[in-house]
């Protein structure tokens, strides 16, 4: 039995476990002062973005999860959607946010292209989609090798369930490794699925966990009402932003089209997109912009993003698909 500011744990106990992993890991004193140390800021500028996911690659590398990639970056093709955010944590003396420390993706479920876990938990996904669910995923989870940039995990974690929450999501999943169950389903109250293989990563299998936004804040309240005030994650979580983000703003940004070329085009993971998809996610983006521009009162001719994306398609069989769009507005 441990006795921590007047509260008593029994020695084996789940709250004892939850406690001494939370000590061991400085939580207590990162959570009070994180702020002092850390910016945490949306990325879609190439420069932050190729040093996301430089940083994503070579923590992947460094576990023996995936082979050494040419280009040294790992990112999906969920990176190429324009409803995804990539969210990241630097030191507050990196003024130009070179170098990142943690780092967290946001994916929203899509008709045209699920989440990432559906490679290998479609059917439990499906079951999810079936009772009404909205769902995000988080993904392309990497921090350094030390406990500030390990614990950043949580200011991210907080902002990302906020951001989710807002957007009307209702069920977040996450894959992990099942060496990270524990965290996961007794800190963070995820509930994890059995392990399955993961063709993308190597040496390893997954586990998706999965957390029921709508009864979250119910179940951290229960687990964590009695936790000494450093350590309790439902205040934590249910506590206002230590940083201001505008939510409503971020809905609006996306990566500029030149930075979105040199980032994915030519590309393995552009080239392996098949026509529909690379439309799609083309499609959207013009879409995206659109609204946009609505948003913000303007209403321009489309003809130049027109010509901006038939930049990006390089393939002539995408050409025929945008030419009417442009003879028609070039017309008016």
């Amino acid at each position: 039995m441990i006795i921590h500011q007047n509260l008593t744990y029994q020695i084996g106990s789940e709250d004892w476990w939850r406690l001494r992993r939370l000590q061991l890991s400085g939580v207590g004193d990162f959570l009070r002062n994180w702020n002092k140390d850390l910016i945490i800021k949306l990325n879609i500028l190439k420069d932050e973005l190729d040093s996301v996911f430089k940083l994503v690659h070579d923590r992947y590398l460094f576990a023996k999860i995936i082979e050494p990639q040419p280009d040294k970056r790992w990112f999906t093709k969920f990176h190429l959607l324009p409803t995804t955010k990539v969210f990241t944590a630097y030191r507050k003396e990196d003024k130009k946010y070179t170098y990142p420390i943690c780092t967290t993706t946001v994916v929203f479920d899509s008709p045209d292209f699920g989440l990432p876990s559906d490679n290998i938990y479609h059917d439990k996904l499906e079951e999810l989609r079936n009772k009404g669910k909205k769902i995000a995923e988080f993904c392309s989870l990497a921090a350094l090798p030390n406990m500030q940039s390990r614990n950043a995990y949580f200011p991210i974690f907080k902002i990302l369930y906020k951001y989710v929450k807002e957007q009307g999501f209702t069920d977040l999943v996450i894959t992990i490794q099942p060496k990270h169950v524990g965290f996961y389903e007794k800190v963070l109250l995820f509930k994890c699925f059995e392990p399955r293989s993961y063709p993308r990563f190597r040496n390893v299998k997954a586990r998706m966990a999965h957390l029921d936004l709508l009864k979250a804040e119910e179940r951290y309240k229960t687990i964590y009402k009695n936790f000494p005030h450093d350590f309790n994650l439902f205040k934590f979580f249910t506590s206002d932003l230590e940083q201001k983000f505008d939510f409503e703003e971020i809905n609006q940004k996306i990566i500029p089209e030149q930075d979105f070329r040199e980032l994915f085009i030519n590309t393995n993971i552009w080239k392996s997109l098949n026509k529909q998809e690379k439309e799609k996610i083309l499609q959207e983006r013009e879409s995206f912009l659109k609204k946009q521009k609505r948003k913000k009162g303007r209403i321009e001719r489309p003809s130049q993003y027109i010509k901006d994306i038939l930049s990006l398609l390089f393939e002539k069989s995408f050409s025929s698909h945008y030419t009417y769009h442009k003879q028609a507005s070039t017309q008016k």
